[in-house]
C-alpha cells in the first residue's frame, strides 16, 4: 500500500464500518470462535481501504502467527475487471489511480505473456496485462467441469469447507454429490495494493469473500521509523500523525 502505508504505521480500523460481529477470539487468549454477523450497516465500496482475512487463514493452512492484509477494493460483486498496460477498467470503464499509488508505467508486461502464480492459472494473463474476469456475487450460477474446477475450487472450498471438491475422471463432487453446476454463496472483491509493481493482491491469491472483510482502515494514529540508529522521539514521524487513508 505504499504510499499510502509505510512500514511503522499503526493504523485505526473500524470495524463498525461494514456489520457488528461476535467475537473473533476468548479475550486474552488465542482460542478462536466460530465469528456470526449480529447486524450488516453498509457494504464495502469501490476504493475503500480495508483488513481482510487472507484465504489461507479462513482455510485453516496458514502456518503465519498473523495474516491480516491491507488492500483497496477495486472490483465489487458483479462487476467485470480487466487491466490493460497497468489501468484498470471497471465494466469497460477506467478508473482513476488513487492519488498516492506507485506505477511504473516503463516496465510494462506484454499482453499474453502468461507470469507465473496469477489467479486463475492457465491464461496467458499478468500483473500489467489482466482478464477480463466477473467478480462473483451471491446467487451466480456457475458451471462446474474437470476442465474449469481448478478455477473455482478455492471458493467453493471456502463457503463448504476445506477438501470438499473431488474429481473422479469426468465427474466433480462436492461434498460427495456429483455436480455440473453450482450457487455462489457469498459476494466477493477484487482488492489490489496501491504499490502496483510490489503488491500481492487479488490478481495472485482470487477474490476475497465479504465476511473475510475485517473493517476499513481510517487513519494513521502513531508511526515509527525503522531505523535503529534512532531513539526516541527521534525514530517518530509526527508528520503521520491522523493521516487519513484516502
Amino acid at each position: 500500500m505504499k504510499n499510502s502505508l509505510i512500514e511503522g504505521d499503526f493504523i485505526l480500523i473500524s470495524k463498525a464500518s461494514y456489520k457488528l460481529s461476535t467475537p473473533a477470539v476468548i479475550p486474552f487468549t488465542n482460542i478462536k470462535l466460530s465469528q456470526s454477523n449480529l447486524i450488516s450497516f453498509s457494504k464495502p465500496s469501490r476504493e475503500d481501504v480495508v483488513i481482510f482475512k487472507s484465504t489461507a487463514e479462513i482455510l485453516g493452512v496458514d502456518s503465519l502467527a498473523s495474516s491480516h492484509l491491507i488492500k483497496r477494493v477495486v472490483g465489487l460483486p458483479g462487476d467485470t475487471l480487466k487491466i490493460v498496460n497497468k489501468e484498470v477498467l471497471i465494466n469497460n470503464r477506467k478508473m482513476r489511480p488513487p492519488k498516492e499509488s506507485v506505477i511504473d508505467n516503463i516496465q510494462i508486461k506484454k499482453q499474453g505473456s502468461a507470469e507465473e502464480g496469477i489467479f486463475p492459472s492457465g491464461r496467458r494473463w499478468n500483473s500489467d496485462n489482466y482478464g477480463p474476469i466477473r467478480i462473483p456475487a451471491k446467487g451466480d450460477t456457475i458451471s462446474i467441469s474437470p476442465k474449469n474446477i481448478n478455477d473455482w475450487q478455492v471458493l467453493i472450498n471456502l463457503e463448504q469447507g476445506l477438501g470438499s471438491v473431488s474429481v473422479e475422471g469426468t465427474v466433480v463432487n462436492i461434498k460427495n454429490k456429483p455436480v455440473r453446476e453450482y450457487i455462489i454463496q457469498k459476494d466477493y472483491y477484487f482488492l489490489l495494493g496501491d504499490n502496483r509493481d510490489e503488491s500481492f493482491d487479488s490478481r495472485y491469491f482470487g477474490f476475497v469473500p465479504e465476511d473475510a472483510i475485517i473493517g476499513k482502515a481510517k487513519f494513521v494514529y502513531w508511526s515509527l521509523r525503522s531505523d535503529t540508529s534512532l531513539s526516541f522521539p527521534g525514530n517518530i514521524r509526527f508528520d503521520r500523525f491522523f493521516k487519513s487513508i484516502e
